[in-house]
């Protein structure tokens, strides 16, 4: 990956970071509004140019888990359920925890191809 590609990735992880943690406290706190604004800009990042480095199965999988834990959550959100909104954020959470499982296996993996003779 070039570095500009990463770049592009680190920023866009950046503000997913950044996102998760509002929502979270968003619905620890039952802000529905900021919720609602918040999911909604999570939900955008996935069409940001940084999103889709990867091509793998895995990758798309993961993404696409991401994708609709989101859209649900933004669901949730419109439509006032703090409790759905509450499963819904776990389920997004969930799903970035597996594509960042996968990804560090698969970036350990090719380390380690890297190393063979």
């Amino acid at each position: 990956m070039c570095a500009s590609t990463v770049r592009r990735v680190i920023g866009v992880l950046a503000i997913l970071l950044c996102g998760a943690t509002s929502s979270s406290q968003t619905v620890a706190t039952s802000d529905l509004d900021t919720l609602e604004r918040e999911a909604g800009a999570l939900e955008r990042l996935t069409g940001q140019p940084g999103w889709s480095v990867l091509t793998t199965p895995e990758y798309r999988h993961g993404s696409t888990a991401f994708v609709n834990a989101t859209a649900k959550l933004v669901a949730a959100a419109n439509e006032r359920d703090l409790d759905a909104a509450a499963e819904r954020y776990t389920a997004v959470t969930t799903a970035c925890y597996q594509c960042h499982r996968y990804l560090k296996s698969a970036r350990i993996a090719n380390t380690e191809e890297r190393g063979k003779p």
